[in-house]
């Protein structure tokens, strides 16, 4: 993430666009990167879900929709490992 701060404001900087070679070099990386951090922060959020259906299910009126929720962040937290 701090990768991904650094090539957004080498991206804003006049001097990199006149350089049209270096500029292409770091929007590809940019792209990358953002790419990247982006399947992070899904990861951790379905983490933060997980955890928290999981403590929905001592909760008798939530625990259905707690074992769906469930189900559904384990195959996705599998997808994106």
């Amino acid at each position: 993430m701090e990768r991904l701060a650094e090539l957004d404001a080498n991206l804003a900087d006049g001097g990199v666009v006149a350089d049209l070679k270096r500029y292409r070099a770091l929007s590809r990386e940019q792209a990358e990167v953002a790419q990247l951090v982006g399947l992070f922060r899904r990861y951790q959020q379905r983490e933060a879900d997980l955890a928290a259906a999981r403590e929905m299910l001592s909760d008798a009126e939530l625990a259905e929709m707690a074992r769906e929720e469930i189900a559904a962040a384990s195959a996705d937290l599998e997808r994106l490992s």
